[in-house]
């Protein structure tokens, strides 16, 4: 995805000028760790600099992976449809961008990216409830309307538990049979590599999430940690 930079308003080739800066990106599913991210911010030492509203999940999503997307298997892209949809009819389609400042760190970009990361696997593994087993999120693929759901090599079952005794039992219903695919949530996204960081602070700035009518202030901020939201007073209209 790109833009012309003559369609550019100025405001985005001011931003463009920049180099890009290390950030998180909140999903909607880390609305409930807001306190708990930043508090993993402070313990690294990292400074939050500043936060912009994401409207539209999604399309930002489709933006920053589109280079993955396109290089990936029919499976990896119906799962990540599967999870788009999923994540919208829990937590709905709003994001945070926080933009970071690692003042302990040299200015080498790239060893910032691999820090962040870090942090990144770090605030995961504090929350993994959905990946270590402690509960399981099963999207039935037969149940969602429309190809982009369509194309994975995942055989067609029930859901069930064993039994001490080894023997599977089938739980009832009709509902229970069709092509299953779990799913877990990871919060936060950082990119991988300097690489995916180029792209993606490109992507942010042409998309418009850059922009000075986003930015969330302070006190704004600190109200969205207290009520674990995605959605500040000021842009809650039309959401």
């Amino acid at each position: 995805m790109r833009i012309e930079n003559s369609l550019f308003t100025e405001e985005k080739q001011e931003f463009l000028k920049y180099q890009p800066r290390p950030f998180i990106i909140i999903k909607p599913d880390g609305s409930h760790y807001l306190p708990e991210i930043t508090q993993t911010l402070e313990e690294n030492r990292i400074q939050i600099t500043e936060v912009f509203f994401i409207k539209d999940w999604e399309a930002a999503a489709r933006a920053i992976y589109e280079p993955q997307l396109k290089a990936s298997s029919q499976d990896f892209n119906v799962g990540f449809e599967t999870h788009i949809w999923l994540t919208k009819y829990l937590f709905g389609n709003c994001a945070l961008l926080l933009l970071v400042n690692l003042p302990n760190q040299k200015d080498d970009l790239k060893s910032k990216v691999i820090v962040v990361q870090e942090i990144r696997n770090q605030f995961r593994k504090k929350f993994s409830a959905s990946t270590d087993g402690t509960f399981v999120i099963a999207v039935n693929l037969d149940r969602l309307v429309g190809k982009t759901y369509r194309g994975t090599d995942k055989r067609k079952g029930i859901l069930g538990t064993f039994q001490l005794n080894g023997h599977f039992r089938p739980l009832t219903g009709e509902n229970l049979k069709g092509q299953w695919d779990n799913h877990y949530f990871k919060y936060i996204h950082t990119p991988g590599n300097l690489t995916e960081l180029r792209y993606e602070w490109e992507t942010l700035i042409t998309t418009g999430i850059i922009e000075k009518g986003n930015r969330i202030e302070k006190e704004e901020w600190r109200l969205l940690q207290h009520l674990r939201c995605l959605i500040p007073p000021s842009k809650s209209k039309g959401v």
